[in-house]
């Protein structure tokens, strides 16, 4: 009895433990014991009756309801980095970004201290020296300014006690070295200008100059000195240039005297009153005279007095 009572409780655990389906499913019931077995009558001491025949397994227990889920699993470990990628070509340079406007100016720093005065300087080669200027028409001829013929020339400026250079503007023919002297050809003859520089290495003057340019003279006629007026009733005096002025008219500024027609050589012949003889063949400057009125000792190169032939040629 006792050992048919520990089969079907294993019978009965065995099969319990087979239905359970599902994930933490509840326990079937149990199947119903089997009948006990009939004592048999008591020997002496008989032997144990046979075991009882094991009981029907139980049916089956419907299936349990769904266990909950379980709870998640704990996450795995990370895996390990992957390689890196290859670099990715250099993309194309960005378009200029426009410029950025320009900032405020900033305050104005303070002024720095003055600096110590500097040591005096050497004064210059030009210092204290006056200014060149020219003066009185900028230049003197030395004469009559003739066409064609050299004439000297002086400048005229004030001293600044250093040695002056010229140079000019519009003079064709000149010669000059140094200083403030030159001579200049005038190819025609009237009003002339020219330019003319002047420095003394420190200050420049400028001066244009208007010149008077006699014409060549042209032969206008002669005459002999004693075709003049008769000595005793005392008559004017004359220079050449007087005396061809008279005769031939115009003014006596206009002519020019000789001794020669084939050249001017600016001279005449003239007759003294009360001379000695020789009393012809004296020749002197074209503006010679002495005396206003023909007396003795006058000189006249236009007066009949001692029948001189000398001849005196005019020249315009």
């Amino acid at each position: 009895m006792k050992t048919l009572l520990i089969s079907t409780l294993f019978l009965t655990l065995s099969f319990g433990c087979r239905s359970e389906a599902g994930q933490k499913g509840v326990n079937g019931a149990a199947g119903n014991a089997g009948a006990d077995g009939e004592d048999g009558e008591a020997g002496a001491s008989g032997a144990d009756g046979a075991d009882g025949e094991a009981g029907a397994d139980g049916a089956d227990g419907e299936a349990g309801a769904d266990g909950e889920d379980g709870e998640a699993g704990a996450d795995g470990e990370d895996g390990e980095d992957g390689e890196d990628g290859e670099d990715g070509e250099a993309g194309a340079d960005g378009a200029d970004g426009e410029a950025g406007a320009d900032g405020e100016d900033g305050e104005d720093g303070e002024n720095g201290e003055d600096g110590e005065d500097g040591t005096d300087g050497t004064d210059a080669m030009c210092h204290g020296v006056d200014a060149l200027a020219f003066y009185d028409g900028g230049v003197t001829a030395d004469g009559p300014v003739l066409q064609a013929e050299a004439q000297s020339f002086t400048a005229n400026l004030n001293d600044t006690g250093l040695d002056v250079s010229l140079a000019f503007l519009g003079l064709d023919v000149y010669d000059y070295t140094d200083g403030d002297t030159f001579s200049a050809t005038f190819a025609d003859g009237g009003t002339t200008s020219f330019t003319i520089i002047a420095t003394d290495g420190c200050t420049i003057a400028m001066d244009t100059v208007s010149i008077d340019v006699r014409p060549l003279p042209v032969f206008v006629g002669s005459y002999n000195t004693s075709d003049g007026p008769y000595w005793g009733t005392a008559p004017p005096t004359y220079t050449c240039l007087e005396a061809c002025a008279l005769i031939f008219g115009g003014a006596s500024e206009d002519y020019a005297c000789s001794t020669t027609s084939d050249a001017i050589d600016n001279q005449a012949y003239y007759e003294e009153h009360g001379s000695t003889a020789p009393y012809c063949g004296s020749i002197h400057a074209e503006d010679y005279k002495v005396g206003e009125t023909y007396v003795y000792g006058s000189w006249s190169a236009y007066v009949s007095d001692h029948g001189c032939t000398e001849v005196n040629y005019c020249f315009m």
